[in-house]
Parts: C-alpha cells; sequence; structure tokens
C-alpha cells in the first residue's frame, strides 16, 4: 500500500532544479517564490515545488502574440519600402 500511495505523490523540486529546468537564475526563482509566483511549499525553510507548479507558472508569463491581420501587412509594405533612406 505505501507503494501505491508514493507513486501517487508529485514530484517534489527544489529552487535550484527549477532555476535549471527554466534556465534562470537561483536568486530569480527566490524571488518568485518569495512574491507567490510560484506555488509551493515551505518545509523547515526549505522550498519545494511540484512539476505542476513550474507549468502553472510558465502558462501564467508565456505571452501569446497578437493574431496578425494578413491584410494588413501587404497594404503598407510599399509605404516602408519608399520610406527607408
Amino acid at each position: 500500500m505505501l507503494n501505491y500511495m508514493v507513486a501517487a505523490l508529485p514530484t517534489l523540486l527544489t529552487p535550484e532544479e527549477v532555476a535549471e529546468y527554466l534556465r534562470i537564475s537561483t536568486l530569480t526563482v527566490y524571488r518568485a517564490l518569495r512574491d507567490d509566483e510560484i506555488e509551493h511549499a515551505q518545509i523547515r525553510g526549505l522550498y519545494r515545488i511540484t512539476e505542476d507548479a513550474v507549468a502553472a507558472y510558465l502558462e501564467k508569463r508565456t505571452t501569446r502574440a497578437p493574431a496578425r491581420n494578413p491584410g494588413r501587412g501587404a497594404r503598407h509594405a510599399g509605404r516602408r519600402a519608399r520610406a527607408s533612406f
């Protein structure tokens, strides 16, 4: 029964592991933890972060490019070309 319970638990990452995965500094991760930007558990002063929390943080921080209007670029392309020096 204990093996089943352990298998159901999420993988916990350290701030250093999160920083390495995201390719950002450890200080940036600690600031995000301090500012509650990343959901985490703190156990006796040690931070632990689930993989789902890292994914949620990335989703919040990801910007999406606005949809392009294909007609607009073609219409204004000539003006840009004439205005160049």
